[in-house]
């Protein structure tokens, strides 16, 4: 019968240093680096949180936030960015407590497509090799 000594239990604790993307193998599209200030409101109570982006993609975004809206919460988005802002609704797909939220796009109108497709276009092409 084999023995586990505490060495080798801690081993087995500390050896996971990263927490799992979970949510990232969800997404039906890929999101980019993006940082930018954006303004959250809920639309049913008015309740305002102005926070940053840390990644945008065609369908979402994922906003650092210490007080995250909880899963299904409709929202009203406003990001600003140097070339101006982008606005649409949007609904809480997840939450961490303590680090932020992930956001679904919704009613993109075809203005505020375009100002996201150029956002995100200018992230690939800055990527690129020179």
């Amino acid at each position: 019968m084999p023995t586990t000594t505490k060495k080798a239990t801690q081993k087995s604790i500390l050896g996971v240093t990263k927490r799992p993307k979970k949510f990232a193998k969800q997404r039906a599209v890929k999101r980019l680096p993006f940082v930018a200030a954006i303004e959250v409101f809920e639309i049913h109570t008015a309740t305002k949180l102005v926070a940053r982006t840390s990644e945008i993609g065609l369908g979402g975004c994922y906003v650092d936030a210490l007080t995250p809206f909880g899963i299904g919460t409709a929202l009203a988005v406003k990001i600003s960015r140097d070339q101006g802002s982008f606005h649409t609704k949007a609904k809480v797909v997840y939450a961490d407590a303590t680090f932020g939220m992930g956001l679904k796009f919704e009613a993109l109108d075809p203005e505020q497509a375009l100002v996201l497709e150029n956002w995100i276009a200018d992230i690939v092409l800055a990527d690129r090799p020179k």
